[in-house]
């Protein structure tokens, strides 16, 4: 039987509802509201019509007939059509008289055969058992074109090729070392001209007896003297070392008027897990010892925005005061691939493009054997209880758009303050690929002004 979709406007307060439409004839919706009306037409002919509401427990019942909790998903698609929303007070009626009306024409027991099976609201929509609503939605080819409403900078990253070699990665030590260093001295010159356009100085160091970067701009905010952010680059954890990781660092010392310090911590093959997050404990205890730790505020992206959280979680279980606030962008915070945008995102984000290619491979290799869902590495398994405010960014094609969205909501159920943006079209860190494009100066203009909101004077 084919089954068609099309919307309609039911009568009542409030009403919507879903027709199907059964060949071109027999119909049925059912409001979504209080007020809703059930309309169930066979061959054409209305039989009957009753009041359904709908209700929280994700249950329907008629009136009062059916006690709460009503039905669950998996039991209404068992449920036969009548009984599914009648009851006791009307269902089997309407089943009988369903049947009755039929019986003359179209009732194989007039032919001698046995009598017929009153459809199930399962096999109505096409799905019947306990796993009836879970079943994977099977989504058609299709082509999703360039937004046309954002800057021509961000429409020519949206409209790139996936990225080359996205499922092409080393399988030794060694190669990842290679593959990374390749990396850096690709990026120097772009990070060497963005910091000659956004004004700002670079000077390598050490602090806490790690590798790091000081960033500052041509001018420090008045309101910012006596503020600094603490920078972790992103890279799955093994990409980006050196000057090659500085580009979020350029972007917010000059957009918000800060001085960053960059961690550039140790990577495998050099080191593995927990060396990162070490090493950015160690920067940031360093910087936070020198005053106020609630002055200091920690910004990361990818990787980066995982050690962030990761960094938090820390300081809990060492009994350390928290930073000020926390920005953290696109966050791998869930390495263990549970999240809705790693399938409707898969293919579409143009630069980490699936869960099965070289990030998940780098984090793995990081990881060397450790379970991966430890909280340290994928933060939002960890308890966040108490955390500073955090702000989060991503965009709607982000491979990590869900891992985002569920630590926004993490953070929201436990009472903190936690901004979510969205960017449009955006695939993973687009938001900080290039100081020209508007889109970055409006990211990196709200982080700012989040910092500025949350942080100690």
């Amino acid at each position: 039987m084919k089954i068609l979709l099309r919307p309609v406007v039911l009568r009542g307060r409030g009403q919507c509802g879903l027709r199907r439409a059964f060949g071109t004839e027999g119909a049925f919706g059912v409001g979504a509201s209080a007020g809703g009306v059930f309309e169930r037409a066979v061959g054409g002919r209305r039989d009957a019509t009753d009041t359904v509401e709908v209700l929280k427990s994700d249950a329907l019942a008629v009136g009062s007939a059916i006690p709460r909790p009503a039905l669950t998903a998996a039991a209404l698609a068992r449920r036969p059509l009548g009984t599914a929303l009648g009851g006791d007070r009307g269902g089997e009626r309407q089943t009988q008289e369903w049947k009755k009306k039929n019986d003359s024409q179209h009732d194989p027991v007039v032919h001698g055969q046995h009598s017929p099976k009153v459809p199930t609201w399962g096999e109505i929509i096409g799905n019947t058992g306990e796993d009836a609503m879970t079943k994977p939605l099977n989504v058609p080819g299709r082509s999703l074109p360039v937004p046309n409403h954002v800057s021509p900078g961000m429409q020519a990253l949206i409209g790139a090729p996936l990225r080359a070699g996205w499922n092409n990665f080393p399988s030794t030590a060694e190669g990842w070392r290679a593959l990374a260093e390749a990396g850096r001295k690709a990026a120097v010159p772009n990070v060497v001209a963005m910091a000659e356009r956004l004004e700002v100085t670079i000077e390598a160091g050490t602090i806490g007896g790690v590798r790091v970067h000081t960033v500052t701009p041509a001018a420090v905010a008045p309101e910012n003297r006596n503020r600094t952010l603490v920078q972790v680059h992103g890279g799955c954890y093994v990409l980006n070392p050196g000057e090659a990781g500085l580009t979020e660092a350029l972007l917010i010392a000059a957009f918000g008027g800060f001085k960053v310090v960059a961690v550039d911590y140790r990577m495998p093959p050099e080191a593995y897990f927990p060396a990162a997050l070490d090493d950015c404990m160690a920067v940031w205890q360093a910087v936070a010892a020198g005053g106020d730790p609630r002055r200091v505020g920690l910004i990361g992206t990818s990787a980066g925005g995982a050690l962030v959280l990761a960094m938090g979680l820390r300081a809990k279980q060492q009994g350390l005061p928290m930073p000020g606030a926390i920005a953290s962008g696109t966050p791998m915070s869930d390495i263990i691939k549970t999240g809705d945008s790693f399938y409707t995102n898969a293919m579409i984000d143009n630069v980490l493009v699936s869960t099965d290619g070289f990030c998940d491979a780098a984090a793995r290799f990081y990881a060397n054997g450790h379970d991966l869902a430890d909280p340290l590495l994928s933060p939002v398994y960890g308890d966040m209880a108490g955390f500073p405010p955090v702000i989060l960014t991503t965009g709607t094609r982000d491979l990590l758009l869900s891992n985002t969205v569920r630590v926004h909501r993490k953070l929201r159920g436990l009472g903190i303050v936690a901004d979510l943006h969205v960017y449009e079209g955006q695939s993973h860190g687009h938001f900080g690929r290039d100081d020209r494009n508007p889109e970055t100066a409006e990211a990196f203009g709200e982080i700012a002004a989040f910092f500025k909101a949350h942080l100690a004077g």
